[in-house]
């Protein structure tokens, strides 16, 4: 059995969607989308190491929470839709660092990153 919904779509910054202990969840091994199309990779030519210190950016890009190079503050990516929760934790005065733990230079570019909240 699947489950029901509402039949609607949320709005991000939507305050009664807001959860606590949900900003307060790890994020681990998220992968990272439109990475060929982010500032770092256009500028670079190729994607960070890993162990990079990273954070998740206050503005939204294309709809979607960015990530963040800490080193230069450039945009490495973007997270998947289903974490676009997040854009209202940050609202609130969460915040979110981590790591990036596997990437690849290859012809779809790649990048893997765990997120913790502070």
């Amino acid at each position: 059995m699947g489950s029901v919904g509402n039949g609607e779509f949320g709005r991000i910054n939507d305050a009664k969607n807001y959860n606590e202990e949900r900003c307060l969840r790890e994020l681990l091994e998220v992968d990272l989308q439109d990475v060929a199309n982010s500032e770092y990779f256009n500028s670079e030519g190729e994607v960070p190491e890993i162990f990079s210190i990273i954070h998740l950016g206050k503005k939204l890009k294309n709809g979607r929470v960015q990530v963040i190079l800490t080193d230069d503050e450039s945009e490495i990516g973007l997270l998947p839709t289903q974490y676009n929760y997040l854009h209202t934790c940050i609202a609130r005065g969460h915040k979110y660092s981590g790591t990036i733990v596997y990437s690849e230079n290859a012809i779809f570019p790649k990048i893997v990153v765990n997120l913790y909240a502070k």
